[in-house]
């Protein structure tokens, strides 16, 4: 069991993340994804890396 003070910290690639909508504007897009985590008791911390490459 996690010492109080303790963060459970998760890390993920956001592309590894299943894409559950798109909306495609003018301009941009918005992408939402399904992010499943286990939390653990007291304070969570979820990092998703975000990487991104210009279409042209």
């Amino acid at each position: 069991m996690p010492e109080q003070g303790d963060i459970s910290v998760q890390k993920m690639h956001c592309r590894d993340q299943p894409l559950e909508r798109v909306v495609v504007f003018n301009d941009r897009a918005e992408l939402k994804r399904k992010v499943q985590c286990a939390l653990q008791p007291g304070v969570n911390e979820v990092q998703l890396e975000v990487s991104s490459a210009s279409m042209k």
